[in-house]
């Protein structure tokens, strides 16, 4: 399955409550070809990692099945309250082929977790990056790449690649929408205000 950073053969445990609060465990992907993903409740270390798809060229069909298999298998293994996403980005310029795949992506993402009656949420990348990174992020998509990396890594979660950390900002950014006082913590504009 790609590489993760949690032990294979554990479950994560069944949801939770903190001080009379529900504590919501979420899973995020950042589909594409390679497609990362992060899980987690806030309380603890998020769990992330990637899985990379199979090349399947003009076909879309057969690239559509393995994202349903895989996007099933990671839903399987931790077993999330709720189920993000990050809207896709479209280029003007993008082939129509292209453009089947991005949108089939997060199609199968909503159907996996529609499957198994897990609400599911569509974010823009606009929202997370503000999260994440502030509202002065670069508008260079590599120059923006690595920001998201340098930001992850400031956060202790060190990712292997950028997919991984884009999961990371999404999954950040849910927690923040579910659990307010979790966006305290690590968005970069309140941190500013606890130094």
């Amino acid at each position: 399955m790609g590489q993760d950073n949690r032990s294979a053969g554990l479950n994560p445990p069944p949801a939770d409550f903190l001080n009379g609060a529900l504590i919501m465990r979420i899973l995020f992907f950042d589909t594409a070809t390679r497609t990362g993903f992060a899980f987690g409740d806030g309380q603890s270390m998020p769990i992330w990692g990637h899985f990379t798809l199979q090349r399947t060229g003009d076909q879309v069909a057969p690239f559509l099945f393995d994202a349903n298999v895989r996007i099933a298998e990671v839903v399987d293994r931790f077993a999330p309250d709720l189920v993000g996403f990050e809207s896709p980005l479209l280029r003007g310029r993008d082939d129509p082929r292209k453009l089947r795949k991005l949108y089939g992506l997060v199609s199968e993402v909503e159907k996996v977790a529609w499957k198994r009656k897990i609400d599911c949420r569509e974010v823009s990348l606009g929202e997370i990056r503000t999260h994440f990174l502030g509202r002065g992020y670069p508008r260079n998509s590599e120059r923006i790449k690595i920001a998201v990396c340098n930001r992850a890594r400031q956060l202790g979660w060190d990712v292997a690649v950028d997919d991984e950390a884009d999961a990371l900002a999404g999954l950040d950014f849910l927690l923040s929408i579910k659990r307010p006082g979790h966006a305290l913590r690590v968005t970069p504009m309140f941190a500013k205000e606890r130094a």
